[in-house]
C-alpha cells in the first residue's frame, strides 16, 4: 500500500514562498512565519522582506534594509487608511538658528504684494541602517531663505549622548536625539515685499556638484534667480551663490527642476512665458537655452503651474480655460515650437463650456513608473485644480 507524500510550508521553493508573501498584509506576519523553522526564517530575513516591500509599495523606492522598511511602510499605509496622520508646526529656534546678515539689516520697506509660501524638502540615507537619515528643509520667509538641516541615527545618537556628558540638555538636540542646525539668510540689498522668494527648489544628492555642501535654486518676485549654497561647518552654515540665470528683469512666479543628473530648471516669467535652463552652467550668468510655446486657449488664460514628468517632458497647467494642461518635449538645447499634447477632459471641459465656467491646474505631480496602473516614466500624473478637483 502506497502512502502519498504531503509537502508542508517550509518545503516549498522560494519561487512560491514569494507567492504566499506577497498576500501577507503586515510586516507582522512575516515576523511570525520567521518563528516556524529556521529555513523559513532564513528565508524571510534575505528575501521574504524585500519580496513583500515590492510587492505592497512598488511605487516607493526605499533602500536595501528590507526589514525596517517593510514595518515603517506598513505602519505608514495603516495610518493613511484610518487618515491618522501627525502635522507639526515648526519655526527656527533662536537658540538653534544663525543669521547669515550680509551687512547692516535692510528697513523694511510697505508690501507691494501677498506673500506666497514656498517650501522644498528631500530626505535621503546617509548611514548603514534604517533610521540614519538626513533631512533639508528649506523655505521662503519674505526676502529671507530659511533653512533646517535634521541629522537622524547612530551619528546623531553618538553626538548627543558625547555632549550629554557636559550639558544636561544638549542644545541643537530635539526630543528624539535628532541634530537640527537652522540658518537664515538676508541679503541687504533685498527688501520684504519686493525681493519676496517666489520658489525654492533643493538639488538632490545625485544632482549636487559637492556632496559638501546642500543647494538650492530661488527665484524672487523681482526677477533675481540663482543657484545658493549651504555648507554646515563648526561655525555654522556658510552660505554662498554660485551663479544667476538671465531672466531680463522678469518676474519669477514660480520654477521646477527635472531629478536626473543633469537637471534641467523650467521656471514662469511674468504669466505667459516658460524659460528653459540648464542648472549645471559653468558660467556666471546662464541664459536660457529656449522656451515652451504655451498656447492660451483664451486671451484671459494664464500660466498656473509647470512641472516636469520626467526629463524630457514638460507639464503646463493653465487657467482659466477648459483645455487644462500642455505637454512639451524637451531637448537638452531646445523646445519644440508646439506642445506634444494637450489635455481638456472633453466631457468635463464640456460641463464647463455650458456653465459657463473654467477650471485652474495650480499643482501637477507624476506618478512613479512602477505605480501600480502601469506605464513608463512620465505617462502617469495627477493634477489638482481651483476647484478641488484631482484628475
Amino acid at each position: 500500500m502506497s502512502h502519498s507524500s504531503s509537502s508542508t510550508l517550509q518545503d516549498l521553493p522560494h519561487e512560491l514562498l514569494e507567492k504566499v508573501v506577497s498576500h501577507f498584509n503586515t510586516a507582522q506576519s512575516l515576523r511570525s512565519l520567521c518563528l516556524v523553522s529556521k529555513r523559513l526564517n532564513e528565508y524571510i530575513q534575505n528575501d521574504g522582506f524585500r519580496a513583500f516591500v515590492h510587492h505592497r509599495f512598488p511605487s516607493i523606492s526605499t533602500p536595501p534594509h528590507w526589514a525596517d522598511a517593510a514595518h515603517a511602510l506598513t505602519t505608514l499605509s495603516r495610518a493613511w487608511d484610518h487618515k491618522a496622520l501627525l502635522a507639526y508646526y515648526i519655526k527656527p529656534n533662536p537658540s538653534q538658528s544663525r543669521k547669515a546678515d550680509h551687512g547692516p539689516s535692510a528697513t523694511r520697506r510697505s508690501q507691494t504684494m501677498g506673500y506666497q509660501p514656498v517650501i522644498d524638502c528631500f530626505e535621503s540615507w546617509t548611514g548603514d541602517d534604517w533610521s540614519s537619515r538626513k533631512e533639508i528643509l528649506a523655505c521662503g520667509t519674505g526676502a529671507d531663505l530659511t533653512v533646517r538641516f535634521k541629522q537622524k541615527g547612530s551619528e546623531a545618537e553618538r553626538r548627543w549622548r558625547e555632549m550629554r556628558r557636559y550639558q544636561r540638555c544638549p542644545s541643537g538636540f530635539d526630543g528624539h536625539h535628532h541634530q537640527i542646525e537652522w540658518s537664515v539668510l538676508k541679503e541687504t540689498e533685498l527688501f520684504d515685499g519686493r525681493d519676496d522668494i517666489t520658489s525654492v527648489n533643493l538639488l538632490r544628492d545625485h544632482q549636487k556638484p559637492s556632496s559638501q555642501s546642500e543647494y538650492a535654486v530661488v527665484g524672487r518676485a523681482s526677477g533675481g534667480l540663482s543657484t545658493m549654497s549651504m555648507t554646515q561647518s563648526q561655525t555654522g552654515i556658510k552660505w554662498g551663490k554660485e551663479n544667476r540665470f538671465k531672466t531680463n528683469g522678469s518676474s519669477v512666479k514660480f520654477a521646477t527642476i527635472s531629478l536626473s543628473p543633469e537637471p534641467l530648471l523650467a521656471v514662469c516669467l511674468g504669466n505667459e512665458t516658460v524659460c528653459l535652463y540648464q542648472v549645471a552652467s559653468a558660467t556666471e550668468l546662464t541664459k536660457s537655452f529656449g522656451e515652451a510655446a504655451v498656447e492660451k486657449p483664451t486671451p484671459s488664460a494664464r500660466i498656473r503651474s509647470t512641472r516636469f514628468l520626467r526629463q524630457d517632458l514638460l507639464a503646463v497647467g493653465l487657467g482659466p480655460c477648459t483645455e487644462f494642461i500642455q505637454i512639451f518635449n524637451i531637448r537638452p538645447d531646445s523646445v519644440p515650437k508646439l506642445p506634444l499634447r494637450k489635455f481638456s477632459a472633453s466631457d468635463e471641459a464640456q460641463r464647463l463650456n455650458e456653465q459657463g465656467q473654467t477650471g485652474n491646474i495650480y499643482s501637477i505631480a507624476p506618478l512613479a513608473s512602477s505605480f501600480a496602473a502601469g506605464g513608463a516614466e512620465g505617462d502617469l500624473f495627477l493634477s489638482g485644480g481651483y476647484d478641488g478637483a484631482v484628475r
